[in-house]
């Protein structure tokens, strides 16, 4: 796990939030933050960047993602929301989203991974440096 520099943990988890794109690894991270988000009893969000795409097909695999996330485990769909971050750049975007204190990061791996490893894209190695919360990297094909 990687924090912002400066940053003090809190006691506590308020919420995961995924951050969500439409490929395998990613649906992965969903399941596998939707059973944590259940064991925790926090809720789960996933966030998309939308960096001038088309914002209602971004919404449309929201969507997918969240029943995704509510067949995996046994959380409350009204636990379980989506939003898009705009921008015109990366950390605009991050900028745009609401974060809680609580909150933690988690980012699937580059599909780029060799299998069990965790490599980051440019677009998440953005994320990383413009999250204001820890970030979780989940491996490639570790499920």
């Amino acid at each position: 796990m990687l924090a912002p520099s400066g940053y003090s943990p809190r006691d506590g988890l308020d919420r995961i939030t995924v951050m969500y794109v439409r490929r395998p690894q990613c649906d992965e991270a969903v399941v596998r933050a939707a059973v944590a988000a259940e064991r925790l009893g926090v809720p789960l969000r996933l966030v998309t960047l939308c960096l001038g795409e088309d914002p209602e097909r971004l919404r449309d695999d929201q969507a997918l993602a969240i029943r995704l996330a509510l067949e995996a485990a046994d959380v409350p769909s009204e636990d379980v929301t989506a939003d898009l971050a705009e921008g015109a750049d990366v950390a605009a975007a991050m900028d745009d989203v609401v974060w809680a204190d609580g909150e933690l990061l988690i980012c699937a791996s580059s599909e780029d991974a060799a299998a069990h490893r965790v490599f980051l894209g440019e677009v998440a190695l953005k994320v990383l440096r413009a999250a204001p919360c820890p970030v979780t990297v989940l491996p490639r094909g570790y499920f």
